[in-house]
């Protein structure tokens, strides 16, 4: 039976880590039953825990002894300790041969060993070879703090196949001064790495940079490539032998034995190297496009000279892979370089300049970000001003203005060597100003100050030493002496001028004790007149005056001394006797004048008024004598004033006015105060009738609603709010009067209510960004009130009118909008008149101007098609733009061959170019609104076939030949070779060389990415050939012999007349002779083919190179008298040949040869000759 129960392990270490298993439970009930004593038990329908009673049937958890059986479906969790295999650790400075492995600390590791603790400072000096083999495959963990230490002799660590070294951040190796390839690390029995890198094995610190080591090695290569341009990159790993593969192939594929990555789509895959079972891994990242332009740099711009440290940062750009910065001269990057914040020293001063920074991606470098940044110097000391506003304990210090300044500090003294501070300016810091007022100083003391300029690049020097006094308060009270120059209300008052006074105070009075002070001079302060001030407007009479003196400070001294003095102007004297009379009678006695100076002076009128001031209705009244007669007084109705004037008749003719006198009128009735113009339902203005006499009023007549009379001391009151309008003119009878009864008379007009009127409310609608046509007209004008009628317009996007309202000042019932408008506007008219209602009011209606939609243009072709590239002669993918609104479309800027049309509010541009360039096109739709359009650019590659530049043949020495290709495109690109043999060659740049050009014809094209060229002329790779035609040579034309580099052939009769040179010999026709003495030296074969190639005696054959050469030879060899059985043997054995083919009839023991150390027998001449 077989059951699912889940293993549930707890760490002895960890807090509840769940490892989930499948355990297959095989109960052998019926096989060991005779070896198994204990009892059956099953799991209950739901199952649980396994040492739950509950889930098991009769309440009995399973023991060791037990049979338990699992009902089907059904899933039991067994909790047990996780097997606890403890990593091994080496946590102290250790000697490697002190360890041993399988001894511990070396044995039982659970497949993880330890170096160092994470925290304290150890090594593992390796002062021998440390074979930890036994512990089978595991993870050498080199923790913080810890270190490899490989300095002490030349040793190896070697590890267990699958294992993997792991250097965490802080860990090293160190390996001092004696850093060779002898010290070693193994895994698996391969050196994995070295302590110099030789070998092509990695370095340790390359290993420490990689943060560790497997089989698989370290790997590199380029990881940002494009679909386009540099598409390819090749991985390599520093263990060969291994495997390649990729994550993500719709991305990039890679080819698996070279490493060859090529990209295939955007994206980002993860190439894998497996070696001996273990991977390595590096992403490679595809771009379909060059990055953006980053956006704005963040940092510093005002810096100061040689700052270390400071950071400058942008956010980082979608699809780059890297960011190159650069900045002024002077400046330098210290860190960061390749990322989006790198950080840099500051030049000196005045090396200002932009920090500047591009996104990079394998498809290219995008635009460059700029910020200005620049190198400010440590402020200079500010120059010296004048200060100024002196005063008793302040003044304003002042300096000049210091570029660079931010700030300036201040010192204040009372001595120009500044041993001493004010309290308050030792080092002041004053902000950015150029004066600053200093207060609380003493008063008559010089102060000494001076600035410093202060910047974040450092505080300049001191300033020249300024100064400035205060200035000194007045002591001594002032002395006055007798007013000279009195006039009819003026005199000259004289006082003596005090020290340090900058101005007066002047009190003068009608008595001594200056209890009764004349008007306006009660402590009057009168500025700095030391003598010699004219007070006007004094009465007449006798006179005392006193001065006090006063400073800025405000210290004020003691009065002076009091002098009297008196104007020239008479005595005016009083008028009697007042009385009361009826209105419309006279008075009942005459009016007398009495108290006035008599002597030298003359009445010269009487005067009458309304009011003791006599200032309203005031009337000359002739007469010259001190009686004015009850003839003369005449009838009043009114309360009437009346005086005299009295005037000198000498020097000054200064006049006076006698004290007045009032006679009373009884039943006298005011006019009206006044005759208001009271809008309807508004309060008008109160009249009043002043009356005397009356105790009460009668019935009024002729009121507008809404106002009432009442009478109070002797005043009638007309006020309230009129509800009607009209004008009214009142009457209302006084009553009780002693001397009989009278109107109160006088006129209300009532405006009428106001009414803003109406506009049209029609409405007009326009396009974005246009003026409205209509005017909007006025229905109802606006009227009532005081009919002085005001307009005003409003206009908002808001129909509420609650926000955004713009007021135009249009004094008219109608108005034409003369606003450009992009959005639905709304408009009303107000009015208000002069008094009534002079607050604006809204007319009825508003005016509405709809704003129509825009025509729109939107790209609906696939993403990209607006900004392709194609070859000439190419059609180009179809762009299609879908619009609304519009009626149709222009174009311009399209290749001659491509065309644009619109239909059905469909944009499509279709065609061939013939022509190339960048072509920057633009849609512009036509009808309905606005001015819409849509650009994008076509680019229409042209490539020129290759041009064949400088060509090299192949000569003896090298066999084959090159070409220099010129005319190539900018960018990558990739050459394809066609004819005797075939090829693909990538490369950058406009000129490239293509060598080892077997003999041979060829042709080449070129492709960018996106045009592939017409091929290349011809190209014919052929070694020189040297003919002999029987009179002359073919290279030239006289018998000038053939060089090294040559290939001789021979076709007629040739005869040597020297030594002769070549690569290779053909012998095609003709005899050929090489003449005694003379040698036919050739690097290669001798072919030869037809005619005859014969070497007279002592002629020679020089071959350099192990070749196979084809026809016969002739050697003409003359040798030396031979007797008997003599022969010859010449250097040049022949392959195969016996001395018995030589000479068959020779006896069998005759046959001898030399091997160079003595004569040997070839019995039977069976000997094969060797060269």
């Amino acid at each position: 039976m077989l059951k699912k129960i889940i293993i549930r392990y707890y760490s002895l270490t960890e807090f509840k880590i769940f490892y989930m298993k499948k355990i297959l439970l095989i109960l052998f009930i019926s096989l060991f039953q005779n070896f198994i004593f204990g009892a059956t038990i099953t799991s209950t329908g739901t199952g649980g825990n396994w040492n739950a009673t509950s889930s098991w049937f009769g309440g009995i958890a399973p023991t060791g002894a037990d049979d338990a059986v699992i009902t089907s479906g059904v899933t039991i969790t067994v909790d047990k300790p996780e097997p606890a295999i403890a990593p091994c650790s080496i946590t102290t400075t250790t000697n490697a041969s002190a360890l041993t492995c399988g001894t511990s600390p070396l044995s039982s590791c659970g497949g993880v060993l330890y170096i160092g603790d994470g925290t304290s400072a150890m090594s593992l000096i390796m002062n021998q070879n440390l074979d930890l083999t036994c512990l089978g495959a595991i993870q050498l963990i080199v923790r913080n703090n810890a270190t490899l230490d490989f300095s002490g002799a030349n040793n190896d660590l070697k590890l267990a196949s699958g294992s993997v070294i792991v250097f965490e951040t802080g860990s090293a190796i160190y390996s001092g001064g004696g850093c060779s390839a002898s010290d070693r690390i193994y895994i698996g029995g391969s050196v994995v790495g070295n302590c110099n890198g030789s070998g092509s094995i990695p370095s340790f610190s390359e290993i420490v940079a990689n943060g560790g080591i497997n089989e698989a090695g370290i790997l590199s290569g380029n990881q940002y490539i494009c679909t386009y341009g540099t598409n390819t990159t090749t991985f390599t790993s520093t263990s060969s032998g291994g495997t390649w593969s990729s994550s993500n192939p719709s991305v990039a594929t890679v080819n698996s034995s070279s490493g060859l990555v090529t990209a295939v789509a955007a994206g980002t895959a993860i190439i894998t190297y497996t070696r001996s079972g273990v991977s390595a891994t590096r992403n490679v990242y595809v771009s379909s496009s060059g990055p953006g332009t980053p956006g704005a740099i963040t940092g510093t711009t005002a810096q100061c000279p040689s700052v270390t440290g400071q950071i400058y940062s942008i956010a980082a750009v979608s699809g780059a892979s890297s960011y190159t910065w650069y900045v002024p001269t002077g400046w330098t990057i210290t860190a960061g370089q390749g990322t989006t914040s790198v950080t840099v020293t500051s030049g000196t001063s005045g090396q200002n300049g932009n920090i500047q920074v591009n996104a990079v991606n394998g498809c290219g470098t995008g635009n460059g970000s700029y910020q200005w940044v620049t190198v400010d110097p440590v402020p200079s000391a500010p120059g010296t001003a004048a200060p100024y506003s002196p005063d008793c304990t302040q003044f304003t210090a002042q300096w000049a203005y210091t570029s660079y300044a931010t700030k300036y500090f201040l010192d204040v003294s009372t001595n120009s060597s500044f041993s001493t501070f004010v309290t308050g300016y030792n080092n002041l810091d004053v902000g950015n100003v150029l004066n600053y007022t200093l207060t609380g100083l003493n008063p008559g003391t010089t102060y000494y100050y001076r600035v410093r300029a202060y910047s974040n690049c450092g505080t300049s020097a001191s300033s020249a030493t300024m100064n400035s006094a205060t200035t000194a308060s007045p002591t001594t009270a002032p002395t006055v002496s007798a007013a000279t120059n009195p006039d009819c209300s003026s005199a000259t008052l004289n006082w003596n001028s005090i020290a340090n006074a900058t101005a007066y105070y002047l009190d003068i009075a009608t008595d001594s004790g200056f209890t009764n002070f004349v008007t306006n001079y009660n402590n009057l302060y009168i500025g700095y007149y030391p003598s010699g001030y004219y007070a006007g407007g004094l009465p007449a009479g006798a006179l005392y005056y006193r001065v006090r003196a006063t400073n800025g400070c405000n210290v004020t001294t003691a009065n002076s001394n009091t002098v009297t003095f008196q104007t020239t102007a008479p005595l005016g004297g009083s008028v009697a006797p007042a009385q009361t009379i009826c209105a419309g009678t006279s008075p009942t006695s005459n009016l007398t004048l009495s108290g006035y100076t008599a002597v030298n002076t003359a009445i010269t009128n009487w005067q009458s008024a309304s009011d003791a001031a006599f200032t309203t209705n005031v009337s000359y009244i002739s007469e010259t004598t001190n009686v004015l007669s009850i003839a003369k007084i005449g009838v009043l109705n009114v309360n009437t004033y009346f005086r005299a004037v009295i005037q000198n008749q000498f020097g000054s003719w200064c006049t006076s006015y006698s004290t007045p006198v009032l006679i009373t009128v009884s039943n006298s009735i005011s006019a009206a105060s006044s005759s208001p113009t009271p809008c309807i339902n508004t309060v008008m203005t109160t009249i009043t009738h002043t009356t005397s006499g009356f105790t009460g009023i009668g019935t009024p007549t002729n009121l507008p609603a809404g106002v009432t009379a009442s009478f109070a001391s002797n005043t009638l009151t007309i006020s309230g709010t009129p509800t009607v309008s009209g004008t009214f003119n009142y009457t209302i009878p006084l009553t009780g009067g002693s001397c009989g009864t009278a109107n109160a008379t006088g006129t209300i007009t009532v405006r009428a209510l106001f009414t803003s009127g109406t506009i049209s409310a029609t409405g007009e609608t326009i396009c974005s960004n246009t003026i409205p046509t209509a005017t909007i007209g006025s229905t109802i004008a606006a009227s009532g009130g005081d009919t002085a009628i005001t307009y005003q317009w409003q206009y908002s996007t808001d129909n509420t009118f609650a926000t955004g309202v713009t007021t135009v000042s249009n004094n008219t019932a109608t108005y034409k909008p003369t606003q450009t408008l992009t959005q639905t506007t709304y408009y009303r008219r107000q009015a208000k008149d002069g008094s009534c209602n002079t607050t604006y009011t809204s007319s009825a209606n508003i005016w509405t101007i709809n704003i129509a939609a825009a025509n729109t243009i939107t790209l609906s072709s696939a993403v990209g098609t607006d900004s392709q590239t194609k070859c000439i002669n190419t059609a180009i993918t179809n762009i299609t733009y879908s619009t609304t609104l519009a009626t149709g479309a222009t174009f311009s800027g399209l290749p001659t061959g491509v065309n644009g049309s619109w239909s059905g509010n469909v944009v499509t541009i279709s065609g061939t170019p013939t022509v190339s360039g960048t072509f920057n096109y633009t849609i512009t739709l036509t009808g309905g609104c606005g001015t819409v359009t849509k650009t994008g650019t076509i680019i229409v590659d042209t490539l020129n076939a290759p041009s064949l530049g400088t060509i090299t043949s192949p000569t003896c020495g090298v066999s084959t030949g090159s070409v220099v290709l010129t005319g190539l495109p900018t960018g990558s690109w990739t050459l394809n070779r066609a004819g005797t043999s075939t090829a693909t060659i990538t490369g950058t740049g406009s000129t490239t060389t293509i060598s080892g050009l077997a003999p041979g014809t060829y042709t080449f094209t070129v492709a960018n990415g996106t045009c592939t060229s017409d091929p290349s002329l011809p190209l014919n790779i052929t070694q020189t050939t040297n003919t002999w035609d029987g009179v002359k040579w073919s290279k030239t034309g006289d018998a000038t012999p053939p060089t090294s580099d040559d290939i001789i052939v021979f076709a007629g009769n040739y005869t040597s007349s020297g030594d002769l040179n070549g690569c290779s010999c053909i012998v095609n026709s003709g005899a050929v002779t090489i003449q005694s003495g003379h040698t036919l030296t050739i690097a290669n074969a001798v072919n030869v083919n037809g005619g005859t190639l014969t070497f007279d005696n002592n002629a020679s054959l020089l071959q350099t190179n192990n070749v196979t050469n084809t026809g016969s030879i002739i050697y003409k060899r003359n040798s030396a008298p031979m007797k008997n059985f003599d022969y010859t043997y010449w250097a040049s054995p022949v392959a195969g040949q016996t001395l018995f083919n030589l000479s068959p009839n020779t006896l069998a023991d005759k046959y001898m040869s030399y091997s160079g150390t003595g004569w040997q027998i070839s019995y039977g001449g069976t000997a094969v000759m060797q060269p």
